[in-house]
């Protein structure tokens, strides 16, 4: 990640805040798959049994569906940022901080946004 930044930035650099940004980025997607990980597994524990009635196992439905719900944006959330996370890491999206924002660009096309100057400037010559 650091690797990926610092090539996009070539002779201008990091600064310290953008390198901590995109570590802090990259574990906050690691930490969040682990997450979600186990709360799937949690959720396939059995339940309890217990007597209730046709209302409160109605509430409890919705209860349950609103949650899988919220679960199931969640994932996705993390599949796209994993995908990001992995094609920075291969080389195929590339990665800048922009005034304290997050830039991804697929990298075939990284040279079409920069201009003749900045894509020279660059140490891959893109």
């Amino acid at each position: 990640m650091v690797e990926a930044l610092l090539r996009r930035r070539g002779p201008r650099g990091a600064k310290a805040e953008d390198l901590q940004q995109v570590v802090a980025w990259a574990q906050q997607v690691q930490a969040e798959g682990e997450a979600i990980a186990q709360r799937s597994a949690l959720r396939r524990s059995p339940r309890g049994a217990g007597k209730t009635s046709p209302r409160a196992k109605a509430a409890q439905a919705r209860q349950r569906q609103k949650q899988q719900e919220q679960f199931t944006q969640r994932q996705r959330r993390s599949e796209m940022d994993r995908a990001l996370l992995e094609g920075v890491v291969a080389g195929s999206i590339r990665l800048d901080v922009q005034e304290g924002q997050l830039l991804f660009v697929q990298a075939e096309s990284w040279t079409r946004h920069l201009t003749p100057a900045a894509a020279a400037a660059s140490p891959d010559g893109s």
